[in-house]
């Protein structure tokens, strides 16, 4: 009765675990902004991604 995890819902798994990023954003007059940030995801049952 429950749906079970697809070849699609496998492909998410390589987006699990902890990841940091960091980007850089040329304005047109020529400024920089630098941006960082931290993110988590796990799986919810195999189907889903939090």
């Amino acid at each position: 009765m429950f749906a079970k995890p697809q070849s699609e819902h496998h492909w998410l798994d390589q987006l699990i675990g902890k990841w940091s990023l960091q980007h850089e954003c040329k304005m047109p007059d020529g400024n920089t902004s630098m941006t960082t940030g931290k993110i988590e995801c796990r799986s919810l049952g195999g189907m889903w991604l939090v």
